[in-house]
């Protein structure tokens, strides 16, 4: 005996009928505009966008203007600056010995500071300078400060 196939399908709902493909009915043009009237909105759309253009590009000529303008004015500062002042040897040598004089004085204040305490403040400064220009005339008089000093 054969087995009988279900004709219906499930109970879940059954298969809903295709229609046919029916075009619309209705081939109305989707809006009212005559095509004159289109042509005339396109090209105001056509006239703000060159008009934006055109602004654009005026902006964008100030922009460069101005920047020319702010490098003319800062080579011009530039060129107003007063150039570097060349030294003499002996105002380096001078230099030289005030920083030389700089260095040893913290030296100095460093070493005597274990003596700040018992003496008073101005006779502690006092020998502390005394101790300073001695160690850099000493270092200043000697050949070999001047030879190997660092240019």
């Amino acid at each position: 005996m054969v087995a009988a196939q279900p004709t219906s399908y499930p109970a879940w709902g059954a298969r809903p009928v295709q229609q046919p493909f029916q075009p619309p009915t209705n081939y109305s043009v989707r809006s009212t505009e005559t095509f004159q009237q289109r042509r005339e909105s396109i090209q105001a759309i056509i006239e703000q966008a060159a008009a934006a253009e055109v602004a654009a590009a005026e902006v964008a000529a100030a922009n460069a203007a101005a920047e020319k303008e702010r490098a003319e004015a800062k080579a011009a500062r530039k060129k107003a600056k007063s150039p570097k002042k060349t030294l003499t040897s002996q105002e380096k040598e001078a230099n030289k010995e005030k920083r030389l004089q700089k260095l040893v004085g913290a030296v100095v204040v460093k070493c005597m500071s274990k003596y700040a305490k018992t003496l008073n403040r101005e006779l502690f400064k006092k020998h502390a300078k005394e101790v300073r220009y001695s160690l850099t005339i000493d270092r200043c008089s000697s050949a070999d400060w001047m030879d190997s000093s660092p240019t």
